[in-house]
């Protein structure tokens, strides 16, 4: 079967605003739903079901930190039998059909971050999701119901007899975060009402891959600052992800917010940058290899853009493509 390249689209989490005690960490288990994930032809007709989980979104949670847990969608996507045709859409939703952005999902997350020599454990009893000391065990976060939405680089062409693989592609890293300043807002954190830190999520990159061999992450945390300079990488505060292709080529853009008791506030005149609470919409490979990318839903937003984001640590600007919009510059540091 021929390779195919994916660019997959997240929905959103709700920010959370600046407080101390803030940072992010990489949790230990992570369960999220999936109820579906199809391959649609050109114009949305002809879905074809590679995975599928009836019920209520709480009934479909897998745990993406488990290897059997994601095998267990892999399976059963080696057993459907696919009408040839050439097919253009991967869609992975999250909540059961009709449901929409204003309605809610839960995740469960489980892991420990730590400030100073206090460390916190996510705690389903603690108002904000996690507490001081104790042991770390699985705690809810309301978030809305988004899903993902792949458009193939390249259309699969299916034909009688042809044989499908389907990969899940995993990054958790620095997906939570917590701080004891956070609103719970639509949903992504757990406000701890100003009496200890609060849980909060972005979603996590799962990223369908359709082809052989092993795709893999390339991961970035950037800082950002209004004036010429070089920024450190203690301002540190976005997080660019790319997935690579066993050939090398980059078919997935993620980004999110990092935080860390030095980073500095999204909305820092001097070093806050542009907004990654937000999902990429559009990318291309340049000539030297370098990627430009543009992410957010409208033009005139504040998202992160780039022209050439290069596939080592560099620096550079960005801006969104709006003309109003602030340019920044940047420096990328490869992880």
């Amino acid at each position: 079967m021929k390779r195919t390249a994916l660019l997959f689209g997240l929905a959103l989490a709700t920010p959370a605003l600046a407080g101390p005690k803030q940072s992010s960490f990489t949790p230990t288990a992570y369960q999220y739903p999936i109820t579906r994930i199809s391959l649609f032809k050109a114009d949305y007709s002809g879905e074809q079901v590679l995975y599928q989980c009836t019920g209520a979104a709480d009934a479909c949670l897998i745990d993406v930190t488990s290897p059997a847990s994601i095998q267990t969608i892999e399976d059963a996507a080696k057993s459907v039998a696919l009408e040839p045709g050439v097919y253009a859409y991967l869609q992975l939703q999250s909540c059961p059909a009709g449901t929409t952005g204003m309605d809610t999902m839960t995740v469960r997350v489980q892991g420990s971050v730590t400030f100073g020599e206090d460390v916190y454990n996510t705690n389903e009893a603690a108002t904000g999701g996690m507490a001081l000391g104790g042991v770390a065990e699985p705690a809810s976060i309301a978030l809305g119901c988004g899903g993902a939405h792949a458009a193939l680089t390249e259309p699969l062409v299916v034909t009688a007899g042809s044989e499908q693989t389907l990969t899940l592609l995993v990054d958790l890293t620095n997906v939570n975060w917590t701080d004891s300043m956070v609103s719970s807002g639509m949903g992504g954190c757990r406000s701890a009402n100003g009496t200890g830190q609060g849980l909060c999520t972005t979603f996590p990159f799962i990223v369908p891959y359709l082809g052989a061999g092993n795709p893999t992450f390339e991961r970035y945390l950037v800082s950002h600052l209004k004036n010429e300079g070089i920024p450190a990488l203690s301002d540190a505060n976005a997080s660019v992800a790319f997935a690579v292709d066993p050939a090398g080529t980059v078919f997935y853009i993620g980004v999110s917010p990092f935080y860390s008791q030095t980073s500095p506030s999204g909305y820092d005149p001097d070093k806050g940058g542009p907004d990654y609470n937000t999902s990429t919409r559009t990318f291309s490979t340049n000539a030297d290899g370098s990627i430009a990318f543009q992410t957010g839903g409208s033009i005139e937003d504040n998202r992160a853009g780039f022209t050439a984001f290069q596939r080592t640590s560099h620096d550079g600007t960005c801006k969104n493509e709006g003309a109003a919009s602030s340019t920044w510059v940047y420096h990328a540091f490869k992880q």
